[in-house]
């Protein structure tokens, strides 16, 4: 620990310089307790970003793509079965690149959030393979919530 490596370091040093060290050991414990009382005001004051970033980022893109893309292919069958010989666009294409998309935005919001909790953009890079999964699996629930409200088959080159 940080915290731990800093109080040994001023204890050696105090008790090099002939300080008292119940002196010194009173103020090291006030310090330790102001910065854990300003980590956890830190803590108190970001939340509600990071609750708007992990809801935005994990569950509502997601779900609003996945459900889209179901209603633009169905309008996409429609159009094939009512026009013969309609050229209709490819739309795995498109649920490939909002795929990669998803991905990018999860990763990016886990930075985002690494930096608004903690300062460093890398400390919740950890997380970053669960919030791709679980914002991937949205973006399929939405896609199979859209099939099953409007019919329809799954996305069709």
């Amino acid at each position: 620990s940080i915290l731990f490596q800093r109080t040994a370091l001023i204890i050696i040093d105090a008790k090099k310089a002939g300080a008292g060290i119940a002196d010194v050991m009173t103020q090291i414990a006030e310090d330790a307790r102001d910065v854990a009382h300003i980590r956890r005001e830190r803590h108190s004051r970001t939340t509600i970003h990071v609750i708007f970033l992990l809801s935005s980022s994990l569950v509502l893109a997601p779900f609003i793509f996945g459900f889209s893309i179901g209603i633009v292919n169905y309008i996409n069958q429609g159009i094939a079965s009512a026009v013969p010989g309609a050229k209709t666009g490819g739309l795995c294409d498109l649920s490939l690149m909002l795929t990669f998309f998803i991905m990018l935005q999860s990763v990016i919001g886990s930075f985002a959030i690494g930096l608004i909790r903690e300062g460093k953009m890398y400390k919740y890079a950890v997380y970053t393979p669960i919030m791709v999964l679980v914002s991937l699996l949205i973006f399929e629930a939405g896609k199979w919530i859209s099939a099953l409200i409007i019919g329809g088959g799954g996305i069709t080159r």
